[in-house]
């Protein structure tokens, strides 16, 4: 919905972005969730990009998303996340957030978002979020890279102690453009032994949420970031990514197809240009495919993720069985 951001993250430039005024307004948002409906049915929506709490039409669309079927993810730093609107976000129709939480030490959680306090603002936001009963339905989200990896596995602790729904991680992406080199790890090994730990604690139970076959690939990208992974197919080409201004892409790192300004998701699905950008994304296996957004991993992994996590279909039918008649 919007660009700009309150943080400075070392690995992303959303925060360098201008705000602008050639954005989507509210009406053209609605109007754009109609379509989605209509097109796509009863899916989920991510809202991610700067920071979404930024908006002040965040919840309100949320809400209208809601009613027509559609669930929705904030992706959020956490910061603007007080009593208050912790509050709000317990009582709206919000189904998860996932909260951008890199170390257990305030010193490594700053480093990598680039400004002072933020660690004690995320703390204060889940502390907030516990209050108001929304804890269930929030997750962290946790960078992989040099400066945090002693901490994850304390990261692991934490979600687990406090209920919260799980944790993800992802692997550092060096992104042109953005303060990425002294978060690349020097120690190699030593990652690739933190992940290991990630394994053997989500083979024991720990609600890690990326497939084992992605935590294993992030081992072989830090040995050699350049290499691509052909066993893996990218899953851009089944989602579009909505800019504040319209533009649809499959990757963010190709060039837009449309933009819904011009014409609705059916006719821009149905364009020769989506059919050749679907074509290019067929053909791609860059390290980006390792990313949370586009990772697919094997069809066992995913019904295992449908079927078995917490909330999935048969432990709800377990849960069912159990309640008395």
């Amino acid at each position: 919905m919007i660009r700009h951001c309150n943080s400075r993250c070392r690995h992303c430039d959303a925060w360098n972005s201008s705000r602008g005024s050639d954005g989507l307004s509210f009406q053209d948002w609605l109007r754009l969730l109609h379509d989605i409906r209509a097109w796509a049915g009863p899916c989920r929506i991510e809202i991610a990009s700067g920071e979404p709490f930024l908006d002040p039409r965040l919840l309100p669309l949320i809400a209208r998303a809601r009613r027509l079927g559609l669930r929705a993810t904030v992706i959020s730093n956490g910061t603007l996340i007080d009593h208050g609107m912790a509050r709000r976000i317990a009582a709206s129709d919000l189904s998860s957030l996932l909260i951008s939480w890199d170390g257990i030490r305030p010193e490594t959680h700053d480093l990598g978002r680039g400004v002072s306090g933020s660690h004690a603002r995320v703390l204060k936001a889940i502390a907030s979020l516990e209050a108001a009963g929304g804890l269930a339905r929030t997750m962290i989200s946790t960078i992989v890279s040099g400066h945090n990896h002693r901490e994850l596995t304390a990261l692991v602790s934490y979600v687990m102690e406090k209920g919260l729904q799980g944790i993800i991680f992802q692997a550092l992406q060096p992104f042109a453009g953005t303060d990425w080199r002294d978060l690349w790890p020097k120690d190699v090994s030593g990652v690739q032994a933190a992940i290991d730990e990630l394994l053997r604690l989500k083979k024991g139970g720990a609600r890690i949420l990326n497939p084992p076959s992605q935590l294993a690939a992030m081992k072989r990208y830090f040995a050699d970031p350049l290499r691509h992974y052909p066993e893996f197919t990218c899953r851009s080409g089944s989602r579009m990514l909505i800019s504040p201004e319209g533009s649809i892409h499959y990757c963010p790192s190709m060039s837009p197809v449309g933009n819904i300004r011009d014409s609705s998701l059916a006719a821009i699905q149905a364009s020769a240009a989506a059919r050749a950008r679907l074509g290019d994304i067929r053909k791609c296996h860059r390290p980006c495919i390792l990313m949370n957004c586009y990772f697919r991993g094997s069809l066992g992994e995913s019904l295992r993720a449908l079927f078995l996590p917490p909330g999935g279909i048969l432990r709800s039918l377990a849960r069912r069985r159990q309640e008395p008649p």
